[in-house]
């Protein structure tokens, strides 16, 4: 079927980047070209592995029929792309790898901070999360780019970020007007089997 082809190509994408990350003289996708066609139910559906497209040449006029299939033409800056338990992310023009994650479902926009040992949440996110602000205690000592302030410490019931999802992750909520965006912290990746910054990308690495 259609989605049985498409689950192959995403696989078989997904391989080739793993095996350059490991042997760099394969890094770049430009070698590989292969296009897939199938035919069903009238219709024709075109997927490829790496970089290759689709063309058709009618009439001495030369049109692009299909996108880059590859796993590099679905990342975008902010965005978590998922295949299984692996996430990546590429990194802002600000430098930054942010990403919007889910706090107790909620959307929450994050910095990537592995300076901070937990997971850090403006006031606003916090609200947003649900957590109930009034009974906070903020006894916790954090740094901020105003300098030392206070948090609270809570345990979040989810965070998600892509397809990995972690349970119970302590974490802090800065003091109203301490924090201008919510931190993903140590708290959260060290839940996680493995990650890595490889140039431009963050990988996440969930355990199977």
């Amino acid at each position: 079927s259609v989605d049985e082809l498409e689950a192959a190509v995403r696989a078989a994408n997904w391989a080739i980047r793993n095996r350059a990350g490991v042997q760099h003289e394969l890094e770049g996708m430009a070698t590989t070209i292969c296009t897939a066609g199938l035919l069903e139910d009238g219709h024709l559906a075109l997927v490829h592995v790496g970089d290759s497209r689709a063309y058709l040449w009618h009439e001495g006029a030369l049109t692009q029929l299909t996108q880059d299939h590859s796993l590099t033409a679905e990342l975008v800056p902010g965005r978590a792309v998922t295949h299984g338990r692996n996430v990546e992310v590429v990194r802002t023009s600000t430098g930054d790898f942010a990403v919007t994650a889910q706090v107790n479902g909620a959307p929450v926009a994050m910095v990537l901070d592995t300076g901070a040992t937990s997971v850090v949440l403006t006031r606003d996110d916090a609200k947003a999360a649900g957590l109930p602000l009034e009974v906070l205690a903020y006894t916790a000592n954090i740094d901020t780019a105003n300098g030392r302030a206070r948090a609270a410490p809570v345990t979040l019931d989810r965070v998600a970020i892509g397809g990995l999802v972690e349970r119970s992750i302590e974490a802090l909520v800065a003091q109203p007007g301490q924090l201008k965006v919510s931190l993903l912290g140590m708290s959260f990746l060290n839940r996680l089997q493995s990650w890595e910054v490889r140039g431009d990308r963050l990988l996440l690495h969930g355990y199977p």
